[in-house]
């Protein structure tokens, strides 16, 4: 039994050799602006208009399944999305995307094998290419801003 031995050649990644961590962590900064009450965070309606800007929703699934996958593996509080719960959701969803035989076989046999794919996918390896996909992100974060100082005062 291998167990929770990682293998380099082919096998799981580890942290520090992911090739699509910063990618993951700038789309994810993309559609958050810094709260000055709280950490940054997604909403719903936000993880939306990310998920139509990547092509997530519709090409692999509707919004509905989508956020049924997402949300089954997160434990957000007041509906804020926190990175952590970002990146256990966006995994749910490769995990259950890359898994229909139908369409894809077996050619994504592990969930490190699923995540890959999801990453590729959303060019997560290129952060240029991966920006140049949030068409919407610096409108949504500029109303989210406005709509938190306007609460203010």
């Amino acid at each position: 039994s291998v167990g929770k031995t990682e293998r380099r050649e082919g096998g799981a990644m580890t942290r520090e050799d992911d090739p699509f961590k910063r990618g993951i962590e700038k789309l994810f900064g993309a559609y958050t602006y810094e709260d000055p009450d709280e950490d940054r965070h997604l909403d719903e309606q936000t993880l939306k208009v990310l998920a139509e800007d990547m092509s997530m929703v519709p090409d692999l699934l509707v919004w509905d399944e989508f956020w049924s996958t997402f949300s089954e593996k997160i434990r957000s509080k007041d509906g804020h999305i926190s990175f952590h719960d970002f990146k256990k959701g966006l995994r749910n969803v490769a995990v259950v995307e890359f898994n229909k035989k139908k369409l894809y076989g077996t050619q994504y046999p592990s969930h490190d094998h699923r995540w890959r794919a999801l990453c590729e996918y959303l060019n997560a390896d290129d952060v240029q290419t991966l920006l140049s996909r949030t068409r919407r992100a610096s409108a949504i974060v500029a109303e989210r801003a406005a709509a938190a100082g306007g609460a203010g005062g």
